[in-house]
């Protein structure tokens, strides 16, 4: 890339981040002038970069007004940059989740089309339609600009063949899952209709406040919510899905759904529907468009399908046996709950995930922030001769013995104790599935402990003192807490549970290699799409390094061609940013 000029920018204030990078507002130092950088972590050993990538695409883009202007590039060790014209809030922002009015929605219908066709000239799909990319003017409220190219491709000259449901693991959609086109969760290579659908999504989450799958993008892995969502999207048709006076979002939907692979859409089409339903609906009038929309109308997040009830059924000290839920743990409870449509992965049935039941001491319960369901601290019982010099452990005694647990009525067991490995377990509590409520019944339990050997366990063991000195191997799971059943004993210890299932008493390991074993699980669902290739050895290793976590890897070949096979070729020059100082402020709110 021929050089212009070289910029010296400073970034001022940090206006948003995502997987690969954060957004600034900057200052060009000699000039004062004010823009949008976006900085993100790139090895100089990528032949292919998403900002740079992102930049071509503006700059064949350039000229049409709902298409930011890009200033300047840059890619220094470590890091790349883009500037671009500083906009206002994107739409995510400005709605949360309340409903926009049907005036606003139909001017983001306008504008969008209009942009989309003129994306779609280009011979270039955008690839991620979606609420947070459809930005305001600053000081306009009647324009708005579509951003956001990182994901942008070529148009195919022919359809890729369907990979399938069946389609490997790390197989994923490309895009918002939530805004997707069932193409796309068909794994067919994007075209034009699938902005449009895509489009449909987003028009219909701005009027309504969601869609009828967006409690499903929240919970389980991240291929289990490709199949919830493609389920859903699958049983409901635009038509059927479109708010009272606003037909022309669903007709939007389900004209982009017969569109062939290489067919245009007819934006004119679209755009009479839409003015036809502004017109029923009088709102001609563009000054009536206004987004100081109220906040209070709906909550942050999407609520569970059921009720949920704060009641607490276990106390500290009762003896219970505890099972890991491998199914509720990668699912979700609250997205399956009451849903008919719910999709169960087979390959997670209890057949082939058979975890064991442990005895377990109950020692702190309260409301798991996350799920709002119940929550326990628990610490596993086991039997067997126990050293001297096992500092995990503390003995069950059936009589009051120092430095002992003495269980009422006495207890039946000799050579049991509690044990950690590698602490005490968390675990959040299957509730069933009522129709109507989330409530975890009580669980009857002949034997407890008191409040001075809850008191003792806790503290000897509300730490990390044993686990220290374990290998970094057997301490650390970065996952969150899984779900697990609670059982009652039952009268025969050697007949298994309440329910007959039989007790595990024995090892020294407590559920911490389940747990790990479903960690794994779980990350093998969640990898990253293949778009992304080849992993690059760390090499970055500065103060802000974990601010820096999420590096790109080399783009592939399926969101490049087309768009960086040429280079620079027929672009016009830009700026080069040639340094990014971070201001006092954006350093010390890292």
């Amino acid at each position: 890339m021929q050089v212009l000029e070289l910029w010296y920018l400073r970034a001022d204030h940090l206006l948003g981040e995502g997987s690969f990078g954060r957004v600034y507002k900057a200052t060009r130092v000699v000039t004062g002038q004010i823009m949008a950088v976006k900085k993100s972590r790139a090895s100089l050993a990528l032949k292919t970069t998403l900002l740079n990538h992102e930049r071509r695409v503006l700059q064949r883009l350039q000229g049409h007004p709902s298409i930011p202007r890009v200033i300047a590039y840059g890619r220094l060790v470590h890091f790349e940059y883009l500037a671009m014209q500083l906009l206002g809030m994107n739409l995510s922002e400005v709605r949360g989740r309340c409903p926009l009015p049907a005036v606003n929605t139909l001017a983001v219908a306008d504008q969008m089309i209009s942009a989309l066709e003129h994306i779609h000239a280009n011979k270039l799909v955008h690839c991620d339609i979606k609420p947070g990319n459809i930005i305001l003017h600053p000081t306009d409220s009647k324009r708005l600009y579509l951003v956001d190219y990182g994901l942008t491709r070529a148009i195919a000259h022919e359809v890729q063949p369907n990979l399938s449901t069946d389609a490997p693991l790390t197989s994923h959609v490309i895009g918002t899952l939530e805004y997707v086109s069932l193409n796309i969760h068909r794994h067919i290579r994007s075209a034009p209709r699938d902005d449009i659908e895509s489009l449909g999504y987003t028009l219909l989450s701005l009027a309504r406040g969601d869609l009828p799958w967006t409690y499903n993008t929240q919970h389980g892995t991240r291929k289990n919510q490709e199949v919830q969502v493609r389920i859903k999207k699958q049983q409901f048709s635009g038509a059927d899905m479109a708010p009272d006076g606003l037909p022309c979002f669903g007709q939007m939907i389900d004209y982009a759904r017969s569109l062939k692979f290489n067919q245009l859409p007819d934006y004119e089409l679209l755009r009479l529907q839409i003015q036809e339903t502004r017109a029923l609906a009088g709102l001609l009038d563009p000054a009536k468009i206004n987004w100081n929309i109220p906040a209070e109308v709906l909550s942050d997040s999407p609520s569970c399908p059921l009720t949920c009830v704060d009641t607490i059924s276990l106390c500290p000290g009762q003896i219970v046996c505890c099972q890991i839920d491998v199914r509720t743990t990668l699912e979700g409870y609250s997205a399956r709950a009451g849903d008919p449509l719910f999709w169960r992965d087979p390959s997670l049935s209890p057949e082939k995930w058979d975890t064991a039941v442990r005895p377990a001491v109950v020692l702190r319960v309260g409301i798991d922030e996350r799920s709002k369901l119940q929550s326990i601290v628990v610490i596993c019982i086991g039997q067997g001769v126990l050293s001297s010099t096992d500092m995990n452990v503390v003995p069950i005694s059936s009589s009051p013995t120092e430095g002992s647990l003495t269980p009422s009525p006495a207890w039946p067991l000799s050579d049991s104790y509690c044990y950690i490995f590698p602490w005490l377990m968390r675990f959040v509590c299957y509730p069933g599935e009522e129709l109507h409520i989330l409530l975890v019944q009580p669980v009857p339990s002949p034997w407890t402990i008191s409040k001075t050997d809850v008191d003792l366990l806790l503290q000897k063991f509300d730490n990390h003192t044993f686990a220290d000195t374990l290998p970094l191997r057997d301490r650390f799971i970065t996952f969150q807490y899984p779900f697990v059943k609670i059982t009652a004993f039952g009268p025969d210890f050697s007949r298994g549970n309440g329910e007959g299932m039989p007790i595990e008493w024995g090892g020294y390991r407590a559920w911490y290699d389940e747990w790990q074993t479903v960690k794994e699980r779980r990350e093998k669902l969640d990898q990253g799409s293949s778009d992304y290739k080849r992993a690059l050895p760390e090499s970055y290793f500065a103060s802000d390094f974990e601010q820096w976590g999420g590096y790109q890897m080399e783009l592939s070949s399926s969101v490049t061609a087309g768009v960086d096979d040429n280079g620079d070729t027929g672009l016009p020059v830009l700026p080069v940013i040639a340094e990014v100082e971070m201001s006092r402020d954006v350093r010390f709110t890292m």
